[in-house]
């Protein structure tokens, strides 16, 4: 059986002793890390901001009486119903309104087809008379 070559791994107790080496005065201390260090900045001895007066805090409104804001909904729901209901009314009459105008038009046009057809049916039917008139002319001259 081969061996494998697995590098140095620390025992849990080793990590208590190398944690016990780095104690919080050496985290902070400069020099002593991979990172560069950071001094705090300057204290800034200029005071908190001012709040204007306009700015302050009100109370907020009353609430109002239950009793008859309780009305006053029933009265504006009633009221929102109504207008809903004469929106609706006025939106279909306008949909049937649309809808026979464009069934009166499909008539019209389909009336219009056929008095074309008709029309054309009445040409055609002179047109074949003074056809058979000409046959019949001709046969009439051989005889």
């Amino acid at each position: 059986m081969t061996e494998v070559h697995t590098p140095d791994i620390p025992t849990e107790n080793e990590h208590e002793a190398i944690l016990e080496e780095t104690t919080e005065e050496h985290w902070n201390t400069p020099g002593t890390s991979s990172q560069p260090t950071v001094h705090p900045t300057a204290t800034n001895d200029i005071g908190p901001p001012t709040i204007d007066d306009a700015d302050e805090w009100q109370p907020p409104a009353p609430k109002r009486n239950k009793k008859d804001s309780l009305a006053k909904l029933f009265i504006e729901s009633d009221r929102n119903a109504r207008q809903y209901a004469r929106e609706r009314d006025l939106a279909y009459e306008k949909l049937e309104k649309e809808r026979i105008e464009l069934h009166d038009y499909e008539i019209r046009e389909r009336v219009r087809q056929r008095d074309q057809e008709l029309v054309l049916q009445a040409q055609w039917l002179e047109f074949m008379k003074e056809c058979l008139n000409v046959i019949t002319k001709y046969f009439d001259k051989d005889k």
